[in-house]
């Protein structure tokens, strides 16, 4: 599984699509839209997305979710039972996902949402710390080799795409996903 993540008005989209077109994979639909409304069961959507798979995901709940609903102070308990939540993080960490995390610098993900198609304004008063906690989640996951950080005003395209080849071939998959 690919999963482009960050903060609105980071390119996530904008990379997806590239990847999908250049790699011919499908990207799966979204689970939350923009206005923050989940528009699947999310308990049920992340039980059936924690292993590996041949699809690009344009956010992955197990990690915006935790995110956005802590900073938008929306408590889901049955998402953040904690048996369940470590269940499925193990599940999700055991499938190696290439995690792309889009994080351009604030200002530029500030001016995208305020300008872009999508109505950002739920999120737009807390973009500064929905981008720092995209920054940590990211070193982290960078730390552990999972994932990797992508600003498009800085990286250009054929980076990501040569880093998400590499991160696909059967080495690197280990002989449960090749």
């Amino acid at each position: 599984m690919i999963i482009v993540e960050g903060p609105d008005g980071g390119g996530k989209t904008t990379l997806a699509r590239n990847l999908s077109e250049t790699l011919d994979i499908d990207i799966l639909p979204k689970a939350v839209g923009a206005d923050t409304q989940a528009r699947v069961d999310l308990r049920e959507w992340t039980d059936q997305h924690v292993a590996w798979d041949w699809h690009i995901y344009d956010r992955h709940n197990l990690i915006s979710d935790p995110i956005y609903s802590i900073i938008l102070d929306r408590s889901k308990p049955d998402i953040y039972d904690p048996e369940w939540l470590m269940s499925a993080m193990m599940k999700f960490y055991e499938a190696r996902p290439i995690i792309i995390y889009c994080i351009p610098p604030l200002p530029v993900v500030t001016k995208n949402c305020i300008e872009g198609a999508d109505d950002n304004s739920a999120v737009i008063p807390h973009l500064p710390m929905i981008h720092q906690a995209y920054i940590a989640r990211a070193s982290i996951d960078e730390a552990f080799g999972v994932g990797t950080f992508y600003d498009y005003t800085q990286d250009d395209n054929n980076w990501v795409i040569d880093y998400v080849r590499a991160m696909m071939s059967p080495r690197n998959r280990g002989s449960a996903h090749g």
